[in-house]
Formats: C-alpha cells, structure tokens, sequence
C-alpha cells in the first residue's frame, strides 16, 4: 500500500528530469490527465509517453475523461481567481465519472500513482482538484512533485485542501 498519491506537471521540463523525478519518488504508474495528450515539447506526447515510460519501469496509463477540452482552458486562461475554474471542474467533470473515480482511487491506494499535466504550478491545474477527490476517496495524502531537482520536502511539496 502506498501513502501518498503524487501529481507532476512537465511545464519547462525535459523528459529525462521528468522520469528522475518520477524515479526519485518510486512511481510505478504515470496517469496522464491530459485530454488531448498531444504536446509540442519534445517526449510528451502520448506516444512516447507509452514508450519511453516503461523503458524506465514506469507503467502509462492515459484518461482522457478527466482532462479539461481546448476551450474550457483557453476560457478559464489568464483568470486571475483560480476558484472559479476548481468550481467548474468540481461540478462539470469529477461527478460525471464515479465508477471511474472509484476504480482510480483503488488503484492509486495500492500501486505509487503520479498524475500528470501539463502545468508547473498545481494550483493553476486541474489535477489538483482530481488529485484531492482521489485522495478523499483513497485517504491519500497528496504531494505535488517538480521535475527540476528542487528541494522542497524531498522533492514534492502538499498543497493543504
């Protein structure tokens, strides 16, 4: 059993310090988040995630159901009171899919989960709000982790809920 479920967003980063920092934190599974995985940054596409992933003993898993489509995040781009995009995802999304978010907080309660996007910064991201429904769900603790070699808390730091 894990403790904690670890989010992660490339914004800036390589592939190669994104997979250390997924090694430095003993992720088994990368769940992107992403609705449309696609990326102009070199190895973040959903196809050499799916590659370049389990080369490294690292399990991809894509969930396109939870991302946020194009327009909802060109919408919400440059709003300054974040908690109006957390709203909109905390009623238009998470309770579409509860069959769904009960299979990944099982999932996530056994197997070292990192969810994945594109964002540096998780408060501007909406894998905060599904992290911190998963971990209700799971008991988790959530750590949001940065794919540069910081050092903040061993590498992740706790966004309190």
């Amino acid at each position: 059993m894990t403790e904690s479920l670890y989010t992660i967003g490339y914004e800036g980063a390589s592939l190669v310090s994104l997979i250390a920092a997924l090694r430095r934190n003993s992720a088994a599974l990368v769940l992107d988040v992403r609705r449309d995985p696609y990326s102009r940054k070199a190895g973040f596409k959903k196809r050499e995630l799916e590659k370049a992933l389990p080369a490294e003993g690292i399990a991809y898993r894509h969930e396109p159901r939870l991302g946020v489509p194009k327009e909802i995040r060109e919408s919400f781009r440059g709003n300054v009171d974040p908690s109006s995009f957390a709203a909109w995802y905390r009623s238009e999304v998470l309770p579409v899919y509860p069959d769904l978010l009960e299979e990944l907080a099982k999932l996530v309660g056994s197997t070292p989960t990192v969810l994945l996007c594109y964002e540096a910064d998780p408060r501007r991201c909406h894998r905060s709000h599904l992290a911190l429904e998963l971990s209700r769900r799971s008991g988790l603790r959530v750590m949001h982790l940065s794919p540069f070699n910081l050092e903040l808390n061993g590498g992740a730091f706790r966004l309190d809920n």
